[in-house]
């Protein structure tokens, strides 16, 4: 809780506001909030090391600051991938692509990456970071992964809820399923997921390409939107058959993967009870 409960009595602020003034207006109003606070936002490029490669990256808004303002680490993720060189990958909401440009790198100039983001703005200054790190590699798709593909609808917030029924400044945005990818822009090697929680909804869209010897890679959102989309630990697990795949767990401060599954007691672990990094190698 924050000091003398300010941010709490913010929040019961916010729900009452809300409350009153009529969904289409609040709406239109998250949405000029929005624009304002990209308009006002001092933007810079920065250069710093992002595993192997060195950046130039353009922040656009404080969330850009947070997350890239500074070297990052090795990712244990990208250091698995980089046995393939050459793979065909997706970043399935890939923000502005400093992910997709480390993974870029790891493939090699052979292989190819396709950065799927939802949010225009960010898919913009993807491109942007790409087109300035000449990335040829890499493909910018501006739209949403789904379970179905067709229109879908986002609301604008500190980040933007896939399918979330409220007002929030609702946006709406092609959607495409990891299978309809496949068939678009060719059979993906790996798949990167981070998308906020629908993680299950998008493995749904996924039955040929699961079928395939794809790996996956997998943000698990637990406690932070899996749920609320009617997903959870097991039953994203459960897209990966134990004959097929070795499925490994990282948790984000840590360097050293974990096994998980049945063979090594379930998802009882108490270390899955949180936000978590989730590795399918296909046996």
């Amino acid at each position: 809780m924050e000091e003398n409960g300010v941010r709490p009595l913010a929040g019961s602020l916010k729900a009452v506001l809300k409350s009153l003034v009529p969904p289409s207006l609040w709406g239109f109003l998250r949405k000029v909030r929005y624009r304002w606070e990209l308009a006002k936002f001092r933007r810079r490029t920065v250069t710093h090391r992002y595993g192997r490669a060195s950046l130039q990256v353009y922040l656009t808004d404080v969330t850009s600051v947070a997350w890239y303002d500074f070297d990052w680490p090795a990712i244990p993720e990208v250091e698995l991938l980089r046995q393939t060189p050459g793979a065909r990958v997706f970043d399935l909401g890939a923000h502005e692509c400093v992910f997709a440009m480390m993974l870029a790198e790891a493939v090699g100039p052979q292989g190819t990456v396709l950065a799927i983001e939802a949010l225009q703005q960010h898919a913009q200054v993807g491109e942007r970071n790409v087109r300035v790190n000449a990335y040829h590699n890499v493909q910018v798709l501006h739209a949403a992964a789904t379970e179905t593909s067709g229109k879908i609808a986002f609301t604008i917030g500190e980040h933007i809820y896939r399918g979330k029924e409220d007002s929030d400044g609702k946006v709406w945005v092609d959607g495409f399923n990891i299978d309809d990818l496949a068939d678009r822009y060719g059979r993906p090697d790996t798949i990167f997921i981070d998308i906020e929680g629908y993680e299950c909804r998008a493995l749904h869209g996924a039955a040929k390409t699961l079928a395939t010897n794809a790996d996956f890679c997998i943000e698990m959102h637990v406690g932070c939107g899996l749920e609320a989309f009617g997903g959870s630990v097991e039953a994203v697990a459960a897209f990966f058959p134990a004959d097929r795949y070795r499925l490994l767990a990282r948790l984000p401060d840590d360097q050293e993967f974990f096994p998980i599954g049945a063979a090594n007691g379930g998802f009882s672990d108490p270390r899955l009870k949180t936000r978590f990094f989730l590795v399918a190698k296909h046996i």
